[in-house]
């Protein structure tokens, strides 16, 4: 029996080299196998993004082609409008620009009143005429027709208790003359504004008899339905 215990022997430098290299090994191999990870994750979110950079450059330049096919549609309306109504044009009594024909108030009505006068009748029937021409070659669009006032209140309060129910009413009579003209009743629709739309505001007299008018506006039409986008 031995008195004093003998001592475990240190390890020897090549089982220390061994655990060490092992380590190392163990340490490459992890790194390895997160890079190759890393790498193949990297790659697919690369892929992904690509992909779906390559369906917005894609709607991207679908909505640009569309707007630009609406663009020529309008300048191909105006031209047409142009060429239909040109002795009123000539005449200073309607005016074609950006897709809608504008005709001042002191044409169409006297003042606080919807009834349409018989120059202004013989205005709306031309237009009638040029319009149904155009629609029965194109039938993706249609019109609104939109009454304006200017921000006086209205006066005549018997028969409209603002100058929304006048420009509202303005608007009306215009399409019921449109469709006794000829033009189709499924194509037309009207809208009254008051003085909440004006082109210019409202400081002066000349301002005023601007914004008093009756605008008839192209609105394209998309599978049985009306857009305002263009």
């Amino acid at each position: 029996m031995r008195l004093f215990p003998r001592h475990r022997s240190a390890k020897t430098p090549w089982l220390v080299f061994t655990d060490l290299a092992l380590g190392l090994f163990t340490v490459f191999l992890f790194a390895f196998i997160s890079l190759w990870v890393l790498k193949n994750v990297t790659e697919q979110d690369l892929v992904a993004k690509n992909e779906a950079f390559t369906r917005k450059e894609v709607e991207f330049q679908s909505c640009v082609d569309e707007r630009e096919l609406a663009r020529a549609k309008i300048l191909n309306y105006e031209k047409n409008l142009g060429e239909k109504l040109k002795a009123p044009i000539e005449q200073g009594l309607l005016v074609v620009t950006d897709g809608k024909i504008d005709i001042q108030e002191s044409i169409l009505f006297g003042t606080g009143r919807s009834q349409i006068n018989p120059d202004g009748a013989v205005v709306i029937s031309q237009v009638a005429s040029a319009l149904s021409q155009l629609v029965a070659k194109d039938t993706s669009f249609m019109i609104m027709v939109a009454g304006y006032t200017d921000n006086v209140p209205i006066k005549n309060s018997k028969y409209y208790p603002t100058n929304w129910h006048l420009s509202a009413s303005r608007a009306m009579n215009v399409v019921q003359l449109l469709i006794s003209a000829g033009y189709p009743p499924d194509k037309v629709f009207s809208a009254g504004f008051g003085e909440f739309q004006p082109k210019v505001p409202n400081l002066n007299t000349k301002n005023r008899s601007i914004n008093r008018r009756v605008e008839i506006v192209r609105v394209p039409m998309e599978k049985n339905r009306f857009s305002f986008d263009d």
